[in-house]
């Protein structure tokens, strides 16, 4: 190293050191420090970055030393230690306005203190204490020359002899009151330019000795005098903290009137919050009362301000008036301090005063008799405690559904959502608390009201006034996607948890972590978790994965079930028990005296059958029969709610919708077939199987209290004791176990979870159900297998939220066929609107691509006489859909579920989705293409029939009489349908018999077909598709992605070029089964994979002979693709293609290696006359014509 640099590093550190002493806070140097030496100087000139960095030091020493003049001046004109501390905290702000730290601390400051604040600012600040008005830091607080002409000139009162004016004045008289607190929410001294504010119902600022600890025990003296105890919800670094008491959620206390129970250790300390980090400067702070007496009139203030100070009334400064002058110490308020970015506190949200609700004498006294309004305090209490999770148990009938939601609105909680299971429960509970609150009846389309609902594709009184939502956990469950923390909600009642469904279950694992996560978060209020059942939920409350902290606290809420007497049946009918329970219901009809039937069947066709048969019994008594299923539109549903004159029986035909969540008045007698139809998973592709099976006994039991709501009840039971008790379970098995698992699965890897079997499910669900769904998602291309992550579509898939099979199939349509897919995918997910399941649907409707385009003609055919494609329904509507024999209550859903699912895509991929047209015949097959992509998992192929009879055959000598089962017909045969995912126990199915592809004969039925689930015969034991979809084998190639292995080529059709030099052979595909089994896909071309050169070198050989030869049907046979060895005449060929590589390409990339190197084309000249001329016995000059032209690229 030259003497030269060694100058400049010495010189460079002692730069760097005087660098460092200045910004440590040193004296500043002056500008002579940091000029070049002479010497140095004569032997090189400063650099353009040490000039800089000079220029940057010479400047920050001047801005230095102006303001320690600026500070020095404010020294003598600061009246106390706080208000210089005010001062010099806006000076930084003013000359550092880039530091957001600086600019906080001086509005915190001066907000404490009171000192500079002009009348705009002062009023700014009672508006902010009040509530109308938040804390804002994007502006610096004041400028640093307004507080200096702002602040009184204290300086000059001073004497010739150093002793302050007042202090003098102390000497000779009593010290002067400070200010009388304030009222809450009232300026102490409107004319002050210090008023204090003691807003209402917001936290204060206290001080404390020592740091107070979250959590810790205190005693606060209240402005009235009264002492309560509290508990320290904030700490701050600078000693104050805000106090949270029972009495509200938080409560103004003066400061100094407070006593700690402890201190807490410096290891017991929590850690530092977000605010703390923020004010960090602030630790060296310390605002006292003392410093705050003096500058409102203790010390070093002026004769006059003392005087005029004085001039106040005696009830205002705080002098007692009994013939001596007594200074009684008041507590200063000092304002909040809480603002959104400082100190925001996991604190109770304050709450709004109570409301009170007037209701009709008639409307009180039905909830006087609700067993759970006599609980009211106990719920409410409960529920404000600062345990967040309630377990509330009580019977149906109890109220707790309706009631519940009333208590937290009129105890003045913000918005509050409640979940059903069930749509029907969600809205009929709405307008039931509608009613009861005497607000706006929320319908479809109306206008906000208190109360509203939601549920999947339809929502009513929802707005900004709404406080109660009532919403099926689905949508529970979507908002939760978007927001886990739910922010819209101080409340979330789930309802009917003892169910168990899948979206339930899900909700209750995501709230279990949401209610603590909200707790912790800065600045939002704890969320309130109230869980109700009819059981008590001991597997919920108990459950160590669910609670991480203590369990839940528990309350149950007496029932007021009147005596029901139970009747069991002599002998079980296995078979026709819809017969029995007609002819049941006609002896009670003839034998009971007056009151209501309620008759539990399985279904929709089961219910609407019975429900015939009785009004064509009944058509001219006093009898009103009524269905009530799940299917029905609102206005039906409510016909059975409805009561009915005196003297008229009201029979009820119901599915197990009426067994739980509603309550129909009126009911004396139930009968009960004991049948239950339960959708479960076949086993494998996600498909649903509609069983039909017994009732559990905690079923049963719900069935009987049925009838003893208003009084005493009869129970007639289709079944005998030893059924009940040995055949039915105890329980419905929990949804999560028997549903497929897909949509759970994605959105869970769409939220980073990796192993499900980590989420805080209440029963785990089964690891062969996760697999199932692994393998289901894999097929439509939304996961990666084996590694199970997420592909591109899958993540696209998860963030449209309208189901797995719509989401995949509005992604594979063409973006102009996207509103026709939306309404597709609509018209698959909801009910047929075909009624009639033993006949196809009518020749108008009728589609030869199957059930799903039948279902869309219908749709659209709806919605254009619904109302130009904007849908709504209406008498025209219903009477058009009576005309042609559709349900019009199903289409009136699927309608509103296209509307849904198009405005929800429009969101996604833009444009307007809902007008929609009839479909061409082009769009047609794209369609079914689509729809094809999002059902891989659920193909089925019609099967050999040699298989079937083997397979039937084995299955009927497995059964216990074989001799008793009916042998397979022509029809078992040859039309029925081999499943790629077959359920537990069976292979085949086949098409309904009022499906669109239905057919008797095996020419007219489809070869692939795809379909959306599957059922039980309508009169057999045969297993049915439903939703069926004709298909083209060839899409499936195109679709079935890594499930599809191309194998081997075929002979024939032999090898060819395309446009871009590919190869193109013949391929006859296959696709795997999950079970292993492979299914051959038709005939299909594709370009060899360049990972099989030894292919491609016979392709371009067999290509090579067919161009220099005449083409024969000896040259498959000479070079077949499948032969294990060849001729050597052959061989040669081979080799020379082989060594030479002639690459990715075909005739072309081998002509121009020809060209390039004359050995290789003398060599393949050699071997192809070989092979040509001894074996296709051509002429040797047809094989020199033939290689000349095609070296020269001459067309053949």
């Amino acid at each position: 190293m030259g003497k030269r640099q060694r100058d400049r590093k010495k010189a460079s550190r002692e730069e760097n050191e005087k660098r460092r002493r200045l910004e440590a806070g040193a004296t500043p140097c002056s500008e002579e420090t940091f000029s070049v030496p002479p010497k140095e100087a004569k032997k090189k000139k400063m650099g353009s970055q040490k000039k800089k960095r000079v220029a940057k030091a010479r400047e920050k020493a001047a801005k230095f030393a102006e303001r320690e003049g600026l500070f020095e001046e404010l020294r003598k004109t600061a009246a106390s230690a706080e208000e210089l501390e005010v001062l010099r905290a806006s000076v930084a702000a003013e000359t550092h306005s880039s530091t957001a730290a600086r600019r906080a601390r001086a509005a915190l400051l001066r907000e404490r203190s009171g000192i500079g604040l002009d009348d705009r600012e002062r009023d700014a600040l009672y508006k902010r204490s009040l509530g109308t008005k938040r804390v804002s830091q994007e502006e610096p607080p004041a400028a640093a020359k307004r507080m200096l002409e702002a602040t009184p000139k204290r300086a000059s009162s001073r004497s010739s002899s150093g002793v302050p004016s007042g202090a003098k004045q102390r000497s000779s008289t009593p010290p002067p009151p400070p200010p009388s607190p304030p009222r809450k929410g009232v300026l102490e001294n409107a004319a002050s330019p210090r008023a204090v504010v003691l807003p209402p119902g917001k936290p204060s600022t206290l001080e404390l000795g020592k740091r107070a600890k979250e959590g810790a025990r205190v005693l606060a003296r209240m402005w009235d005098g009264t002492v309560v105890r509290g508990v320290v919800s904030l700490s701050f670094a600078d000693g104050f903290c805000d106090v949270r008491t029972s009495t509200s959620s938080l409560e103004s206390v003066a400061p100094g009137d407070l006593w700690l129970d402890d201190q807490p250790a410096e290891k017991d300390r929590p850690p530092r919050s977000a605010a703390e980090l923020v004010m960090k400067e602030l630790e060296q702070l310390k605002t006292t009362i003392a410093a705050a007496a003096t500058r409102n009139g203790g010390g070093g203030g002026g004769g006059g301000d003392r005087e005029e100070e004085a001039a106040q009334p005696a009830q205002d400064c705080g002098w007692k008036n009994d013939g001596k002058k007594k200074y009684v110490p008041k507590p200063l308020a000092l304002p909040s301090t809480r603002s959104p970015t400082t100190h925001a506190a996991p604190v109770e949200a304050p709450k709004t005063k109570a409301r009170r609700v007037a209701r009709s004498a008639e409307i009180q006294a039905a909830r006087m008799e609700l067993p759970a309004c006599g609980m009211e305090q106990e719920i409410v209490e409960a529920i404000g405690s600062q345990e967040d999770v309630v377990v509330i148990s009580g019977e149906t009938g109890s109220g707790k559904s309706t009631q519940v939601p009333q208590f937290l609105y009129e105890a003045g909680y913000g918005r509050v959502v409640a979940t059903q299971p069930r749509r029907v429960a969600a809205v009929t509970t709405a307008r039931r608390v509608a009613l009861e609150l005497g607000a706006v009846i929320p319908r479809p389309g109306g206008g906000a009201s208190i109360v509203g609902y939601r549920t999947r594709f339809e929502e009513g009184g929802v707005g900004e006034v709404t406080k109660i939502v009532l919403e099926t956990d689905g949508v529970l469950l979507q908002e939760m996607r978007r927001d886990l923390l739910l922010r819209d909600y101080e409340a979330v009642i789930v309802d009917e948890a003892h169910e168990r469904s899948l979206n339930t279950d899900v909700l209750l694992g995501l709230l279990s972590r949401a209610v603590p996560l909200r707790r912790e978060t800065n600045g939002i209020a704890p969320l309130k978790l109230v869980i109700m059942s009819a059981s008590g939920l001991e597997d919920v409350v108990s459950h160590e994965g669910l609670w991480r902290g203590a369990r839940p606290r528990t309350l149950e809420i007496p029932g007021r079930q009147h005596p029901v007497a139970i009747h069991f049946a002599r002998e079980t009918r296995l078979d026709d028990y819809v017969a029995a329970a007609s002819e049941q219901t006609r002896r009670l009809h003839e034998t009971e005296p007056p009151g209501g039937i309620l008759v539990f069947l399985t279904g929709k066709r089961e219910v609407e059958t019975l429900a015939s048969r009785l009004r064509a019994t009944y058509s001219t008594t006093a009898v009103v029969v009524v269905a009530l299923h799940a299917s029905l539109s609102l206005a039906q549903q409510e016909v059975a709610f409805a009561a009915v004159p005196e003297g008229i029986r009201k029979i009820v035909v119901a599915t197990n919708v009426a067994e739980t969540s509603v309550t129909i008045p009126g009911i004396s007698c139930v009968v009960d077939a004991g049948r239950v139809k339960r959708r479960v998973a076949s086993g494998g592709g996600g498909a649903l199987v509609l069983e039909v099976g017994w009732i559990s006994k905690a079923s049963a039991q719900q069935r009987a209290g049925r009838a003893g709501r208003d009084g005493p009840g009869r129970v007639y039971r289709l079944y005998t004791p030893a059924v009940l008790a040995d055949v039915c379970p105890d329980v419905d098995p929990p949804d999560v176990a028997v549903l497929p698992l897909e949509d759970l699965v994605l959105n869970a890897k769409a939220l980073g979870v990796v192993d499900l079997g980590t989420f805080p499910f209440i029963t785990p669900p089964p690891r062969a159900a996760l697999r199932d769904a692994e393998l289901s998602l894999a097929r439509v291309g939304a996961l990666k297998l084996p590694t199970a992550k997420l592909s591109r579509l899958g993540r696209a898939l998860a963030t449209l939220p309208v189901g797995l099979r719509s989401s995949a199939a509005l992604h594979a349509a063409a973006p102009k066929d996207r509103a026709l897919c939306a309404a597709l995918a609509a018209a698959v997910s909801e009910k047929s609107p075909f009624g009639n399941k033993i006949a196809p649907p009518p020749p108008r409707f009728r589609h030869p691509l199957g059930d799903a385009h039948s279902r869309l003609s219908a749709l659209l055919a709806y919605a254009r006489e619904a109302g130009g494609g904007g849908g709504g329904g209406g008498v025209g509507a219903t009477a058009w859909c009576e005309s042609n024999g559709l349900d019009a209550a199903a289409l009136e859903r699927a309608d509103k579920a296209r509307r849904a699912v198009a405005r929800t895509a429009a969101r996604r991929f833009g444009g307007g989705l809902l007008a929609v047209d009839a479909p061409t015949p082009a769009q047609d097959l794209r369609l079914a293409k689509a729809l094809a992509a999002a059902y891989l998992d659920r193909l089925a192929r019609r099967a050999d029939p040699a298989a079937v009879e083997d397979y039937l055959e084995r299955r009927r000598r497995q059964r216990r009489k074989p001799s008793e089962e009916k042998k397979p017909t022509r029809y078992d045969r040859e039309c029925a349908y081999e499943l790629l995912s077959p359920p537990t126990g069976e292979r085949f199915a086949y098409l309904s018999a009022g499906s669109a592809l239905y057919s008797r004969s095996r020419r007219d039925l489809p070869e692939w077909i795809a379909y959306t689930d599957l059922s039980a015969g309508d009169y057999d034991d045969r297993l049915v598709v439903r939703a069926a979809t004709a298909l083209d084998g060839a899409w499936i190639l195109r679709l079935a992605g890594p499930f599809v292995s191309l194998g081997v080529p075929v002979d024939a059709p032999g090898p060819a070029c395309d446009d871009d030099d590919r190869i193109i052979a013949s391929f006859l595909p296959s696709l795997e089964t999950p079970d292993g089994r492979e299914w051959d896909l038709p005939l299909a071309r594709a370009p060899l994979d360049d990972h099989a050169p030894a292919l491609r070198q016979v392709a371009v050989a067999r290509l090579l002979l067919e161009r220099c030869c005449e083409p024969a049907d000896s040259i498959a046979s000479l070079l077949p693709f499948r032969a294990s060895h060849r001729p050597n005449k052959v061989a040669r060929l081979l080799d020379i293609l082989k060594h030479n590589k002639p690459g990715g390409g075909g005739l072309r990339h081998l002509r121009a290696t020809i060209q390039a190197d004359s050995i290789f084309a003398g060599n393949l000249r050699k071997a192809l006359a070989r092979c040509c001329v001894s074996s296709l016995s051509s002429s040797s000059e047809a094989l020199d014509r033939a290689w000349s032209a095609f070296v020269r690229g001459d067309p053949p």
